[in-house]
């Protein structure tokens, strides 16, 4: 329904504010990247529980069935689909972009994107922004599972345990 669709608008768009606070807090402020992510989880963790009774939250039936059974035929899962078109109108445009370059380029080296002209501020509040977006989805990549009676995502990023486990078996 309408409502639906303008609830998660309305939450996508919270998403994309939420990256642009902390993105700008991160880069006004020169506290590193991690202590001001985490901080902020804390504030928006307290801020939906005056909002909710309880932690948690939930996707439109609508929105969830977008990744569920199969399309056309019984072969091509629904899911593999909805991941080829968010690569394709996200991933692949972002990574051809002057803004996916630099964001690339700010998260290799911030001194050497600075001196090849990268607005390094901007594009880490930038990237902000769209982590933001994706934070607004319930439906981001992860298993969900109860820990301690609440719902997580549990995802492979480039901090998560077994992320940093294998970089130091490289080093």
């Amino acid at each position: 329904s309408a409502h639906e669709w303008a609830m998660t608008a309305g939450v996508l768009a919270l998403g994309v504010l939420i990256g642009l606070f902390t993105g700008s807090l991160v880069v006004i402020t020169r506290v590193p990247d991690i202590i001001v992510t985490l901080a902020m989880a804390f504030v928006w963790l307290g801020a939906a529980l005056m909002v909710l009774n309880t932690p948690g939250g939930a996707a439109p039936d609508w929105f969830k069935s977008l990744s569920v059974g199969s399309f056309l035929t019984e072969w091509l899962p629904r899911a593999l689909v909805v991941m080829a078109l968010g690569i394709g109108l996200v991933w692949v445009p972002l990574r051809r972009s002057r803004l996916g370059l630099s964001i690339y380029a700010v998260g290799s080296d911030r001194t050497a994107a600075l001196r090849s002209g990268v607005d390094v501020p901007r594009t880490r509040i930038a990237a902000y922004v769209i982590g933001g977006l994706f934070a607004g989805c319930e439906e981001a990549p992860g298993s969900p599972v109860l820990r301690d009676g609440k719902k997580v995502k549990v995802v492979r990023g480039m901090a998560s345990l077994t992320a940093n486990v294998d970089r130091q078996a490289l080093d």
